[in-house]
């Protein structure tokens, strides 16, 4: 029968010390979450940078792409002044072998 009577004030401080855990997991759960909040707009912060580098580095490819393409296009054309060159010269001596061979015939 005892323990029946102290039934209600053990309930009682079992209420009490759920309201209490109830309380410091609220007050640990805000600083989570406001310690969170800091990290993620930290985070937020070195994405925008390194999406200014990035930018920069594209904008740097980019020219580097373009140099590339230019001494590309340079060295195509000196290949073809080179190639028409050899082939003027090598005409050239086409005919002038063709023409001492005719010489000797006389």
């Amino acid at each position: 029968m005892q323990e029946l009577r102290e039934l209600p004030a053990r309930v009682a401080g079992v209420e009490l010390q759920i309201l209490q855990l109830r309380e410091e997991m609220q007050v640990a759960f805000s600083a989570i979450r406001s310690e969170l909040h800091e990290e993620v707009g930290g985070l937020h912060g070195r994405v925008d940078g390194l999406h200014g580098k990035v930018d920069g580095l594209r904008a740097e490819m980019l020219g580097i792409r373009d140099d590339l393409r230019g001494e590309i296009r340079a060295g195509n054309q000196e290949t073809r002044d080179f190639m028409r060159m050899l082939y003027e010269h090598q005409q050239t001596n086409i005919r002038t072998i063709g023409e001492g061979k005719k010489g000797r015939k006389r």
